[in-house]
């Protein structure tokens, strides 16, 4: 017994304990979030994951560690009972030692298929790229109008063009998207095509913290392996001037409305550090008494309840004399399969197309209900997708030549153009929202962003998507020093 290898045994059990939860875990990842990033993955380790839907974590429970458990004490103890066998110590031996090169190979070869290896090695690779094509918003001469207009955004989970029918651009059989069609048609919709189209999305900007925060700063949400942990009270990118910043030096009234906890991703961080947003979310609803202390939901609570709360917010925003700016962030159409409220009485395949549809029902009615309002018309109105779906069952069965685009629309706008047929990113909404609002930009670009109502040439058309992604998956030293600080 004492010739037995100890550590060999606790160095071989780690190992495979992490390559079996490596396995569980891409298939896992691979299901519910198909188009997960090691910058995504990062982000979350350094931010609070406070807020993480009950749901999410019982998929992850179910899906990953309970699998793991699974297959890892039948082996341990095993193991342990063999090595107590004289006779088999040298054939036990053999075993951890196999189960060391086994674990060690199958987690390569996961974080591989993860590009984990590839995020390693850019961490070490640095471009001038965003130094070299960055405007500093706080340099650039912005002259508002002398009447303000007031601004809605909706950032809708997950919103892509892909659900739109065959016909009208979109990737799905039976059009899913009737009204934000519709509307995206009766209004400004910018698009590479002459279809209905949207925005590329480029790294750092394909998660829900890192869009709300491209969309309105004209910068990718890129935190290296070597950044600080985020916790509450800190400032987030302190260094970028927003939408946010800027309208609240011209005394707009600002809240930003989450269905669930604002905490999750640092989103409350990023709203408290620029502007001066009051922050409406499922704590909020309990301390308001508009839900029950115990009630949970999805992610918190519907969508339904959401645009509730957001009339009722509304009514009170547009009372005052002061223009106001209200932020709305869906949660309904969040992978996996999403939820389909019971109210939804659509009869659909499959629960994300329900989802999916009963989503834009919802959105459709709230559109219609503000055009019943005496301000809709002094209201600039834009609902973007926030990136791309994450939920891989239902893209299956969409050609890989389709080229996926983030939907957009912009409702009352000031600035108009004939010419809405463009290649941009999320970085060109936050320059386009100020243009829309009746605002002279100075040059026409912001951030990395640029007014799409110009005639100046966006990064995604200057470099192409190509270029743009290899540059913004390297480090800069200028963003970490000025924007991150």
């Amino acid at each position: 017994m004492n010739k037995y290898p100890k550590r060999l045994h606790t160095v071989s059990l780690t190992c495979f304990f992490i390559g079996v939860l490596f396995i569980f875990l891409k298939f896992y990842l691979d299901k519910n979030f198909g188009l997960l990033t090691p910058l995504e993955f990062v982000f979350h380790l350094k931010v609070p994951l406070t807020g993480t839907s009950h749901g999410q974590v019982f998929i992850f429970m179910k899906e990953v560690l309970f699998p793991t458990l699974l297959v890892f004490f039948p082996v341990r103890y095993t193991l342990k009972y063999l090595k107590k066998k004289v006779s088999f110590q040298k054939i036990c031996k053999y075993c951890l030692v196999t189960i060391i090169i086994l674990s060690i190979v199958t987690s390569s070869l996961v974080l591989n298929q993860l590009n984990f290896f590839s995020y390693i090695g850019s961490q070490f690779t640095y471009s001038d790229f965003i130094e070299t094509n960055y405007t500093d918003p706080s340099t650039v001469q912005l002259t508002f109008p002398a009447k303000k207009k007031n601004l809605i955004h909706i950032y809708v989970e997950s919103l892509e063009v892909s659900y739109a029918s065959k016909e009208n651009g979109g990737a799905a059989d039976l059009e899913l998207l009737p009204g934000l069609t519709e509307l995206a048609k009766d209004n400004l919709n910018f698009s590479p095509t002459a279809s209905l189209g949207g925005f590329y999305q480029v790294p750092g900007t394909n998660w829900t913290s890192a869009a709300l925060i491209s969309q309105s700063s004209g910068l990718p949400v890129l935190l290296p392996l070597t950044s600080k942990v985020y916790t509450q009270g800190a400032k987030f990118m302190s260094g970028a001037t927003t939408l946010g910043d800027i309208l609240a030096q011209q005394d707009y009234t600002q809240m930003v409305m989450f269905g669930s906890d604002a905490r999750f991703g640092a989103r409350n961080l990023y709203y408290q550090t620029h502007g001066n947003y009051q922050i409406f979310d499922l704590n909020t609803a309990k301390e308001e008494g508009l839900i029950p202390q115990d009630y949970s939901q999805w992610w918190g609570f519907e969508d339904s309840k959401l645009f509730t709360f957001a009339r009722e917010k509304l009514n009170d925003l547009s009372s005052d004399s002061q223009p106001f700016e209200l932020d709305l962030m869906t949660a309904n159409t969040h992978s996996p399969d999403g939820l389909a409220e019971d109210s939804c009485t659509l009869d659909l395949k499959d629960n994300y197309s329900k989802a999916i549809a009963c989503s834009d029902q919802q959105i459709s009615a709230f559109i219609s209900w503000l055009q019943t309002q005496n301000y809709y018309e002094d209201t600039l109105i834009i609902i973007t997708g926030d990136h791309l779906s994450m939920d891989t069952a239902w893209f299956k069965s969409v050609a890989s030549d389709y080229s996926r685009q983030v939907y957009n629309v912009f409702i009352n706008s000031e600035s108009m153009t004939s010419d809405t047929t463009r290649e941009f990113t999320s970085f060109d909404i936050f320059p386009t929202t100020l243009s829309a609002l009746g605002v002279k930009i100075q040059g026409d670009k912001l951030g990395l962003g640029t007014n799409l109502f110009s005639d100046t040439k966006t990064l995604a058309e200057t470099y192409g998507i190509s270029t743009l992604t290899r540059e913004l998956n390297k480090r800069s030293k200028y963003y970490e020093k000025n924007i991150l600080k």
